[in-house]
């Protein structure tokens, strides 16, 4: 007994200074901290979709712990996305190009171990629409002459997000993996007041309601 006991106590000294350098490898980010990154892919419904097409942006987002327990973690979340249209020529002499960004906040429930972590996600923000409308005035070499560049602008609109999504780890190793993140999102919004891409003109306000899947990478801890 008293020989085991030695053995051990041997064993657990030995192994002090092992445990004190792998703990300066622990991530000095808190269980349930997450970064991510990557291509925003928009999905309208039928009713918005004439206003917005169809288009592709970037998104990201960060996750703070509020309360971790076990490999379960309650967070808030901040979250931006940024989406262009490609131009669209109406005639030969105007063109319609349209953008639109926003941002929103709330909370996150997270899984935090594992090599797949899910998570969902609701929030609360504004997205700003806006469309430019650019007229070719002719210019050749006048100095007074310059093309015409027409912003139609909506006002803010609300937008409330739905999200599920999945961090999967590509470098368990690390205190501060790689992941791969993909999610799915359903927003809904305000009606904003935007130009058509078929002929420029105001359309009927219909409210704003797209699906977005993203794709990208990001960090967390370990």
């Amino acid at each position: 007994m008293l020989r085991s006991f030695t053995m051990l106590l041997m064993v657990v000294v030995a192994a002090a200074p092992l445990a004190a350098q792998d703990s300066a490898t622990v991530s000095r980010m808190p269980p349930g901290a997450f970064f991510a990154f990557g291509a925003d892919v928009v999905r309208p419904t039928d009713e918005f979709r004439p206003l917005i097409g169809r288009p592709v942006g970037i998104a990201g987002h960060l996750t703070y712990p509020l309360v971790t327990a076990g490999i379960a973690s309650l967070g808030i979340r901040g979250e931006v996305s940024w989406v262009r249209h490609s131009k669209k020529q109406l005639r030969d002499d105007a063109a319609l190009a349209r953008e639109f960004f926003g941002g929103n906040l709330g909370p996150q429930l997270s899984i935090v171990a594992g090599p797949v972590r899910p998570y969902i996600s609701g929030g609360f923000g504004t997205t700003r629409y806006y469309t430019i409308l650019r007229i070719d005035e002719g210019c050749t070499d006048e100095e007074n002459c310059v093309d015409l560049d027409v912003m139609r602008r909506s006002d803010y609109e609300e937008t409330w997000v739905w999200t599920g999504g999945l961090y999967v780890t590509l470098d368990g190793r690390s205190p501060n993996p790689v992941l791969m993140h993909i999610s799915w999102s359903d927003r809904r919004g305000g009606r904003p007041d935007v130009r058509t891409f078929r002929d420029g003109l105001p359309a009927p306000a219909p409210r704003a309601r797209y699906g977005s899947l993203q794709i990208g990478f990001g960090i967390g801890a370990r």
